[in-house]
Parts: structure tokens; sequence; C-alpha cells
């Protein structure tokens, strides 16, 4: 009985496996409390950040979004893809089926900073709300916009070829500067352009004029070769 309760009183030795799995254990949560970074909200983490320090940080935002836009689409030689009435009311220049291009800005951030640029092909329009229904061929994933919405541009895409590239610019300077506006009624129709042959409305010549003046052209040839064999 004594035997028993002596035997019941001594503690068996430690798992050695066990003991260095707690060590472990151990050493990682002391670790992770002596980070000074770790259980630290931001907000006291700005709290310990000089003016100095706050002044690198925004000067280093700054510079990320010069950078990010920089990388902005030109969008000033696209037509608009809307036309304003005289009531003031909005409407679409595009249908269903043809390609736009949509510029997105940022409706909650002060100065609307610009979001994207993409290029959707229409679904749908519904004209009483503005919004747009499309799809991105590119990323082949379904859209909502609205070309009613004043945080978003929307524009006509080119038919064919990338709408952001120096040549699409040219042909489209082209285009505009080939389209002059009527001086009466402010319409713009384009230049027709110089067709080859004769023009409409001309009368054939008579072909005695056209035989005399064959005559006459080939005297001078005569004239000329007979020059070049005195020489």
């Amino acid at each position: 009985m004594v035997q028993e309760e002596f035997s019941e009183g001594i503690e068996s030795p430690p798992d050695p496996v066990q003991a260095e799995l707690q060590a472990r254990l151990d050493a990682l949560i002391l670790g992770k409390l002596s980070d000074p970074y770790q259980g630290r909200s931001r907000l006291g983490e700005l709290g310990d950040v000089d003016d100095e320090q706050l002044e690198i940080s925004n000067l280093s935002t700054e510079s990320s979004e010069k950078k990010r836009l920089a990388k902005k689409p030109d969008t000033d030689h696209l037509k608009p893809g809307t036309v304003t009435t005289s009531e003031g009311e909005v409407l679409p220049l595009f249908g269903v089926g043809d390609k736009i291009v949509v510029e997105r800005h940022c409706s909650f951030l002060n100065d609307n900073p610009w979001l994207d640029t993409l290029v959707y092909r229409v679904v749908s329009i519904d004209d009483d709300t503005g919004v747009i229904t499309c799809t991105d061929d590119e990323l082949n994933h379904h859209a909502c916009v609205s070309f009613k919405s004043p945080h978003q541009k929307v524009f006509l895409c080119p038919k064919k070829g990338n709408p952001f590239t120096e040549g699409t610019k040219k042909i489209m300077a082209k285009e505009a500067a080939s389209q002059v506006p009527d001086q009466q009624t402010g319409e713009i129709t384009p230049v027709k352009k110089g067709g080859r042959g004769r023009p409409k409305g001309a009368k054939n010549r008579p072909k005695d004029v056209i035989q005399a003046e064959k005559k006459i052209k080939a005297e001078e040839k005569r004239a000329k070769a007979a020059k070049r064999s005195k020489k």
C-alpha cells in the first residue's frame, strides 16, 4: 500500500518528442509577442511615426499615383459616344453589337481619380436609365456601365485595330480633316475624293478635233527627232 502511494507521487519522465514540440511552440509564441508590429493596430502604428516619416510616405504615395496615371490611355482622338439634345436628354450614338470605349472614374474619392479604360461590346441599352450591359471580348466576362453617369465617359470605338495605338490616332486624324462642316447648316459631310477618268456631265470631243490633235502631236515628235539626228 505504501509502495503504491509512493509510486503515484513520482512523476513520469516527459516524452522527448512532445517536449521538443512544446519548446518550439513556446519559442514561436515568444517571437510573435516580441515583434513590435504584431498585435498592434495601424492607428497605433501611425501614432509613433513622426512628421518627417509621414511626409516621406505621402511623397511615395504621390509618386506611385503619378506612375499609375501615366498608364492612362489617351482618349482625346476618340469620338464621343453620346449626344445631348436641346432638351438636355443624353442619347447614345451606338447600337447593340457595336464596340465602345469606357473611361471610368472613382465617384467617392476627392477629384474623382481615373480608375480604368476598357473596350466593351454592347449587348443591350436602356435609354431611360442609361445602363449598358456589355461584354469584354478578350476577358470573356460581362459588365454594366452607364452613358448617363457623370463618372463614366463613353466613346465610339474604331471598327478595326487598337483604339489607343499611334496608327489609329493618325487614321482618325485624317478622317477628321476630311470632314468639312457646311457653312449654312453646320452639318459635317465627308469630302469626296476626285476619282479617275472623265468627270460626270463632260461631253466627248468631235472625232475630227481628236484626229487634228493627233496629227499636230505627231508632227511635233518628228521635228524633235529630226533635231536630235542633226546633232
